[in-house]
């Protein structure tokens, strides 16, 4: 939890996106009462999910220099910052504007875009 704000509606962060089963969603008020939901700052490259996108965005990106890349879902900003690590315009994709101002104070490669996967305006800026 962040020191100088109120306290968390919900001491798990998990509760602000599903509670008792049902979508809460409540992303924007889960960056802003906790630091580091799903412990994104711990989370390295050689996790197995990680590893697999990020050498296939390097062998494509072998073929494609001008290769742009956009992560869905981009929270805090580490693994877009990966990305952009491998030469590519990386954007991250983000609907918690919490998020994007820490993953842009944080990350100076990739572009960091609040909105929401289904604008398609937003798609037509990449």
């Amino acid at each position: 939890m962040m020191a100088d704000t109120k306290p968390p509606r919900h001491t798990r962060y998990q509760d602000y996106v599903i509670k008792d089963g049902e979508l809460v969603g409540a992303f924007e008020e889960m960056y802003q009462d906790h630091d580091d939901p799903w412990h994104q700052s711990q989370e390295g490259q050689f996790q197995p999910d990680k590893a697999l996108a990020l050498n296939a965005i390097r062998r494509l990106g072998a073929s494609k220099p001008d290769l742009k890349v956009l992560e869905i879902g981009s929270g805090l900003g580490g693994f877009s910052a990966m990305i952009a690590e491998l030469g590519h315009k990386t954007y991250g994709l983000e609907v918690a504007q919490t998020a994007v101002t820490k993953a842009t104070q944080n990350h100076s490669k990739p572009t960091f875009i609040c909105g929401d996967i289904l604008d398609r305006d937003i798609y037509q800026d990449i």
